[in-house]
């Protein structure tokens, strides 16, 4: 369409006000908000926790990784999973979940071994889940 001769121009957002357009509909704000508890494609219970080292970058953070993170006071690391006991995703009762690692060297020598034994010694020997 021409208006006048000219073309109309199309609309410019700045970065600050595209910055704020998507802020202010995340999270409570969402038009899709549904309290912060979903459950994902895969049948695992996520919160909206966006304050927690877990959390990932939307925010939500696996609800068995927040119940277990609490029970240990410390945020989980990259190599710890937590295995649901009786094979329900969405059963986050601290009494059907594990704490598993899945830091395992490969290929090392006998010396390099005992120092990685020490090491996982130090880090799990007063964890009780």
């Amino acid at each position: 369409m021409v208006a006048c001769g000219y073309k109309p121009k199309k609309p410019y957002l700045s970065e600050l006000a595209k910055k704020n357009r998507d802020l202010a509909h995340k999270g409570k704000r969402s038009f899709n908000w549904k309290g912060g508890r979903i459950i994902d494609k895969f049948g695992y219970v996520q919160i909206w926790k966006p304050e927690h080292p877990n959390a990932k970058m939307a925010g939500y953070i696996h609800e068995h990784r927040l119940v277990i993170s609490e029970k240990l006071g410390r945020p989980l690391l990259s190599h710890e999973n937590i295995h649901h006991k009786n094979g329900k995703r969405s059963d986050n009762r601290l009494e059907n979940l594990e704490l598993w690692t899945t830091m395992q060297p490969a290929g090392k020598r006998p010396e390099d071994l005992l120092e990685f034994a020490k090491e996982i010694i130090k880090l799990y020997e007063n964890t009780k889940v």
